[in-house]
């Protein structure tokens, strides 16, 4: 298997891994809020709904473009392999770049939400809903360093094609 198809199969899979999650952590946020309606549940709910959000709207975009993207870049490599420097090259370059801005920005928000988890008493609305961000962070950036290193790999292998 080429380093083409290591990038792009597993592409459309993590969009439904991340369109899974989020419609399951909406699924647990509703029932946190309905079932137990307790600060301490409400709190989380609210966090883990915000990012479940955005979860779902980005493993939906991915998984609706990425078909459209594994046929031009197919036929890119097969037709026109000049343009994988000017187009592809520079797109992934850009893509690699957010990776890092979207790292950082995790970074910093699980930060601000350990902190804030050990301003606020226990068992409040407040703490529990940083926790959620706490957790949601969390699991976006493991998301990110797989894609991101996944990348890597993928950017290496189309300069070797200059």
């Amino acid at each position: 298997m080429d380093e083409f198809s290591r990038y792009f199969s597993p592409e459309k899979s993590e969009s439904v891994l991340f369109i899974c999650v989020g419609l399951k952590v909406l699924l647990l946020s509703g029932c946190l809020v309905v079932k137990l309606s307790q600060p301490i549940c409400t709190g989380l709910s609210y966090s883990l709904i915000g990012i479940a959000l955005i979860q779902l709207a980005v493993g939906s975009s991915i998984y609706m473009r990425s078909s459209q993207d594994i046929v031009g870049v197919s036929e890119i490599m097969l037709t026109k392999k000049a343009k994988v420097q000017d187009e592809e090259i520079s797109l992934l370059k850009r893509v690699m770049n957010n990776f890092v801005i979207y790292s950082c920005m995790e970074v910093v928000i699980m930060i601000i939400a350990i902190t804030m988890f050990l301003y606020f008493q226990p068992f409040t609305l407040w703490r529990s809903a940083v926790l959620g961000l706490l957790i949601q962070a969390g699991l976006l950036l493991l998301l990110n360093v797989i894609t991101e290193s996944r990348g890597k790999i993928y950017l290496e292998y189309l300069q070797m094609l200059k």
